[in-house]
């Protein structure tokens, strides 16, 4: 085996052990916990659609219920770790679900302030956090939205 084989071999070998396999963004150590009650915040675009729920999840213009969602895109892949949570053990994602929970007077505030941000750049805090599972779910993550702030853009 040749020096640099060794030298290539030796390094693959040390980033895969190291958790590389994560392809994780310069100075990121781990993972966001969005899991129960952990608060957390994300930073990306908010955009706001209007998706085709049941019958079909097809069309809307053909009868399918409308069901609009926020959705937040991020600017890069971040990685996620939902304890207890399949869908989100260590994933890496760039959308983001955001959901109103009508029960928490905090997320209801948030929710209705959603709209004066559709198109710009936003910090997002969510709680509760879970892994999309049924066909009303737009995104990896589903979020319960408590905060949202205006963050200038990276062409701004």
């Amino acid at each position: 085996m040749t020096l640099k084989v060794a030298i290539g071999a030796a390094l693959l070998g040390s980033l895969l052990l190291s958790g590389a396999g994560f392809a994780q963004t310069p100075g990121q150590t781990s993972c966001t916990n969005v899991g129960g009650n952990a608060t957390s915040r994300f930073t990306g675009r908010l955009s706001h659609h209007v998706f085709p729920g049941p019958p079909g999840y097809q069309d809307v213009r053909r009868g399918d219920a409308r069901e609009p969602a926020y959705i937040l895109t991020l600017r890069q892949q971040t990685c996620v770790n939902a304890e207890g949570d399949e869908a989100l053990q260590r994933v890496r994602l760039d959308r983001i679900h955001l959901r109103l929970d009508n029960r928490n007077p905090r997320s209801r505030t948030a929710y209705r302030g959603l709209r004066r941000f559709i198109g710009q750049d936003v910090s997002v805090t969510g709680t509760d956090g879970f892994g999309e599972h049924t066909g009303h779910h737009r995104a990896p993550l589903v979020l319960t939205v408590v905060g949202v702030a205006a963050r200038p853009g990276p062409d701004r």
